[in-house]
């Protein structure tokens, strides 16, 4: 096989040789001219220089025994003759993107794309490896000269432009850009100009660490500013239109949330026909679902599942619609069907799995792992889930420890998050390992500091195992003042001042408790009133409250029933 690799490429290279010196030697005065229709334009002959030069770096790179300066040479000699050729490029620059060595990039493209500054791909790699090198001043006049020179039609450019004065927050820069701009383009790039101003709008009234806080009426100036744009956009869209840019407006108009606009937009697009047209009636299911129209989404749902059978590649898309209008069942149908089509997406048995868990069926949760030869921290994760619902609580928390030795070895820091660590201290609180349980819980805190369940969770624990009682208090309060009404957190410092021996206290906490608890409080806020009931000699109403407890199924059953059978008898 080698050695018909080699034979070939070597033939290739002597036939492009012999055009190449056929192309480029004059004829002598024994040779016939040739007739005018044989001759090689320049343009041909340029090709022929580059396919020659090509095909030998090609050579030379396949047989991976030489330098990589030797067949780039090459390369860039080919790309020299035939400048508009993105193939050639993408060669010439792949190895030193890998080395990160921008300044040879830098090198080899600046004299090409001054030359050819009407060649857009050209200008953009060089305008990404001098923002590399941090020459952000020379890619700006980099893109703008091209910007220029392409008449102001090329999207990327102007896109790319853009982004470099938005990542030095240069926004009169943005504004004399795009009012240019708008004023030079035609046809579809006016199209471009008006998606550009739209999501300049927009990422100004998202909250930054670099820029000061705009107030509400600000915001609201810019966002309707940036409406006004998408309606100028979308009358545009129908005649100057791609499919591309179809679909970057529908996502410009969910950042703004315009919902009305994005149905208006894709009504329009869906004409007349009463054809089945999958990606626009899925576009428009999740349009209506967030005008809180879910009937209708779900009527159009229906609609489009009926046969003829859709394309595999929609079956995830339709699960992902059912899960967000609650319908679990039916997504994990369709996930099903998507994982049956594409059998190798572990982003898909992920998916699936957590419908699963979410409807209570741990054992195909861990089913649909059992494919995966090496789980991630995200599968150890899942079954965890899973074991903790099969109540299996010590090979739940070793899925948990597996989960963090696979996060830190594969240096998956976003893995470490509020919830991971929330549900490990829940599951140690099981366990009966306080101190563990509060570890993981301060933990999430530090993610979080301003999470009230995190607050609440941390300061409860701590109040039940008669741990730090002030800061206990501290970090209920926190939650309560996020969410004053919320049963558990009024339980959690009722139980709080029980402990510091609060009573009164206490007996007012755990009656707002049960008022807001309404009919269904959970057994150990039950069994809480009748401890704090106790505590104020109240003894009617707290074997009440205990037994009460123990109907409702309370995992003490032994300390409550130990509880009544103490009550002193009243005289």
């Amino acid at each position: 096989m080698q050695l018909k690799r080699r034979t070939a490429t070597a033939a290739v290279l002597c036939g492009l040789c012999l055009i190449r010196v056929a192309a480029s030697q004059p004829p002598d005065k024994q040779t016939p001219a040739l007739p005018n229709d044989l001759r090689l334009s320049a343009n041909d002959v340029a090709q022929c220089e580059a396919l020659s030069n090509f095909a030998w770096g090609l050579f030379l790179q396949q047989e991976g025994k030489v330098p990589s300066d030797r067949f780039q040479k090459h390369y860039l000699a080919a790309l020299q003759s035939m400048p508009e050729s993105p193939i050639l490029l993408k060669h010439l620059v792949t190895p030193w993107l890998f080395a990160r060595k921008f300044g040879r990039i830098i090198d080899a493209l600046t004299p090409i794309a001054e030359a050819h500054p009407n060649v857009p791909h050209l200008q953009l790699v060089l305008s990404q490896a001098l923002l590399a090198e941090d020459r952000t001043d020379e890619a700006e006049h980099l893109l703008k000269r091209a910007l220029i020179a392409s008449n102001w039609e090329d999207d990327d450019l102007l896109r790319e432009l853009f982004l470099c004065h938005w990542r030095k927050k240069r926004l009169p820069a943005i504004a004399k850009l795009l009012r240019e701009a708008r004023r030079h383009a035609k046809d579809h790039a006016r199209l471009v100009v008006e998606q550009t101003y739209i999501a300049y709008y927009d990422a100004i009234c998202q909250p930054s660490d670099d820029t000061p806080a705009l107030s509400d009426r600000q915001k609201k100036r810019y966002q309707k500013k940036a409406v006004g744009h998408a309606e100028k956009a979308i009358a545009l869209l129908d005649e100057h239109g791609t499919v591309e840019q179809f679909h970057t407006m529908a996502a410009l108009l969910m950042r703004l949330e315009a919902w009305e606009l994005l149905e208006e937009m894709v009504e329009e697009a869906r004409g007349d026909s009463q054809e089945r047209i999958p990606e626009l009636d899925l576009l428009l299911v999740e349009t209506l679902q967030n005008q809180e129209r879910e009937e209708e989404a779900l009527t159009l749902l229906g609609k489009l599942i009926q046969p003829p059978p859709l394309q595999p590649r929609f079956f995830s898309r339709i699960a992902q619609a059912y899960l967000s209008l609650n319908r679990p069942t039916e997504a994990a149908t369709f996930f099903e069907r998507a994982l049956i089509a594409f059998p190798r997406a572990v982003e898909l048995r992920f998916r699936l799995g957590y419908v699963y868990l979410r409807l209570s069926q741990p054992q195909n949760a861990l089913q649909v792992l059992e494919k995966l030869k090496r789980l991630p921290a995200e599968g150890h994760f899942m079954r965890s889930h899973a074991l903790k619902q099969l109540n299996k609580l010590k090979a739940a928390a070793r899925e948990l420890t597996l989960a963090e030795e696979q996060a830190v070895k594969s240096k998956n820091e976003g893995f470490f998050s509020v919830d991971f660590y929330l549900f490990f201290a829940t599951l140690c609180e099981e366990l009966k390992l306080p101190d563990r349980s509060i570890e993981k819980a301060r933990k999430a805190l530090e993610l979080d500091p301003e999470d009230p369940v995190c607050a609440n969770f941390l300061g409860y624990v701590l109040a039940d195992h008669n741990r730090n009682l002030a800061e206990a208090e501290l970090l209920v309060r926190k939650a309560l003042e996020r969410d004053p009404e919320n049963y558990a957190y009024l339980d959690s410092m009722a139980w709080v001042y029980y402990r510091q021996g609060r009573f009164p206290e206490a007996l007012a906490a755990i009656d707002r408790t049960l008022r807001f608890a309404e009919e269904d409080p959970d057994p150990i806020i039950i069994d809480h009133a009748g401890d704090i009931y106790a505590a104020n000699g109240l003894w009617l109403l707290a074997e009440k409250c205990w037994r009460e407890a123990l109907v409702s199924g309370a995992e003490n059953q032994d300390d409550i029933r130990g509880k009544i059978k103490n009550i002193p008898t009243l005289p």
